[in-house]
Parts: structure tokens; C-alpha cells; sequence
């Protein structure tokens, strides 16, 4: 018996009950993270009505996501969509994307920077990049290029990251969330199946699928750029703009500035030296992100 039956085996009488009552249209929003991943697979076994995988790219994802949505796509046979953000300059036009794939996916943040160009840097005071180019894309790529009028879109949160979901809200957008309600799992479960995978996501957690996410925390951007990261991309957006991306208004230079700061200890070495220990430290402060989930 391999890990996808024996995973399945346990829960048999619960899915075949789901299923009686999973055949609505499904529209799965891929963000390229494990859970994500995961996700996928799962309501590809399980998903008796029509469904619909699609990945918005920004064009700063970093290359192992994308191969990882590759991977996810081309062993599971799950027909995925690429799009990206491209809103038509015409009047009336309904398109706000464009249809790419795994080798003409940007990788150069053109997506990301006709959103900035059109609207503005997003930041903690401005946070629409993800409704922009991701959520707002993938549901009019739904509606006018596939014809979908209703239907449900499944979302990559967890259940022990329940706290997140708005369930008035996810009712009224027609949201459901199959590893929160359908079949709930944990981080620490989501970490053990992909452990027996014959691939896996090429990256640290502190990493994630934005190469630099204005989202992580100040601790993870310090140890990025300890990392080496190319900050070209962020700092040509500042430069070009009268808004900074990062808390308390700061630049990308100024997060360079603080990454020289030696008191400040990276992501694998915080525990050192620290006499508050396990204590709060604002330096972890970050903000979940929907491209993850």
C-alpha cells in the first residue's frame, strides 16, 4: 500500500460521505506551498464535480516554488492554470490577466510592477498585492476565460491555523477551506506526508514563495540579506515610487542598514546569547500572507 492509500484508508467512510455532497464547481486557488500542495492532491483523489487549479504568478516568486508547482502539476496530472496580473488599458475590457505556463511564467517581477505602476507599493498601510494579483486575476480568469458563473473556491488553510478564517466572510464569497472542515490536518501532519514524498519545496520556512515578502518579519529580512538576496528588483520600486514597502515606513535600504547591526542574530542563530529567551521579541513580528496558503 502506498502513502496516498494509506493516508486515504482511515478517513474512507468520511470521504465517500464528503463526496456525496462535493460536486459543486471548485475553483482551487494554488499558491505553490506545501499546504497548498497538499491540498491539491488531495481534492484531485477525492473531487467528484468539475474543478479548476489555478496559480497567479507575481513574477517574484522565487524559481523553487515555481518548479515545485511544476512538479505538483506534471506527476498529478491536475490540468493547472498560469495566469498573471495584466489589466487591459482598454475601456470596458474584462481581462485583468494574462494565460502563461511554467517556462514563460515571469520571473522578473513584470507582474508585480504593473500593479505597483498602476496603483501604488503595497505595504502594512496599503496590503492589496495579494487581492491584486492573485485573487482578483484568478477569479475573473474563472468567470470570462473559463465561464464559471458559481462556484466555490478552496483555500490552503489549515486546521490548526483556523483563527484566520472569517466565516461570515468565507460564506458570503462563497470560500471553503477542505483541510480545515473536510479533512483537518495540522502543520506537523502536512510536514510528515511530504517527508514521504518523492519531491518536496526547495526552500527554508523563512524563506517563503516572495523572495522578499514585505509581509516577513524583520528577522527573516535581516537574514535574507545575510543570505546574499538580490534587492535590486525592491529597491528600483522605491526608487521609482514616493512609498517605501516595510513596517514603520522603512526602505529597502534601511533593512540593509539593519542587517550590519551584529546584535542582531539571523534565524537559525537567535536563540544565542539572548537572556530573554522564549520572551516576545518585535524582531519576529511578521504577517501571514494569502500567496502561502
Amino acid at each position: 500500500m502506498d502513502v496516498g492509500q494509506r493516508f486515504f484508508a482511515g478517513y474512507k467512510k468520511r470521504l465517500l460521505d464528503n463526496i456525496e455532497v462535493m460536486k459543486e464547481k471548485l475553483f482551487v486557488s494554488f499558491s505553490g506551498g506545501r499546504t497548498s500542495g497538499f491540498m491539491a492532491y488531495y481534492l484531485k483523489k477525492t473531487y467528484k464535480g468539475e474543478i479548476c487549479f489555478v496559480f497567479a504568478n507575481t513574477g517574484k516568486e522565487v524559481e523553487a516554488t515555481l518548479e515545485f508547482i511544476d512538479q505538483c502539476d506534471t506527476r498529478w496530472n491536475l490540468n493547472l492554470n498560469w495566469i498573471e496580473y495584466d489589466p487591459q488599458k482598454e475601456h470596458g475590457k474584462k481581462n485583468w490577466f494574462k494565460i502563461v505556463d511554467f517556462a514563460s511564467a515571469s520571473r522578473d517581477g513584470q507582474p508585480f510592477e504593473k500593479f505597483i505602476k498602476k496603483e501604488r507599493i503595497p505595504n502594512p498601510k496599503y496590503p492589496n498585492c495579494s487581492g491584486r494579483l492573485k485573487t482578483l486575476p484568478m477569479h475573473n480568469f474563472v468567470k470570462h476565460h473559463i465561464g464559471w458563473k458559481e462556484y466555490k473556491t478552496a483555500i490552503g488553510i489549515r486546521f490548526d491555523e483556523k483563527k484566520r478564517i472569517n466565516w461570515k466572510s468565507a460564506k458570503e464569497r462563497n470560500l471553503v477551506y477542505p483541510l480545515t472542515t473536510e479533512f483537518p490536518v495540522d502543520e506537523k501532519f502536512i510536514r510528515h506526508w511530504w517527508d514521504q514524498q518523492e519531491f518536496d519545496l526547495n526552500l527554508k520556512d523563512y524563506q517563503g514563495n516572495c523572495d522578499f515578502c514585505w509581509k516577513k518579519s524583520d528577522r527573516k529580512h535581516v537574514t535574507l540579506i545575510r543570505e546574499g538576496i538580490d534587492l535590486s528588483w525592491w529597491q528600483r520600486m522605491e526608487q521609482l515610487s514616493e512609498y517605501n514597502f516595510f513596517r514603520l515606513d522603512r526602505s529597502t535600504e534601511d533593512l540593509i542598514d539593519m542587517s550590519k547591526d551584529e546584535s542582531i542574530k539571523s534565524v537559525g542563530d537567535k536563540h544565542e546569547n539572548r537572556p530573554n529567551d522564549g520572551l516576545y521579541d518585535p524582531l519576529d513580528i511578521g504577517q501571514s500572507c494569502l500567496c502561502n496558503f
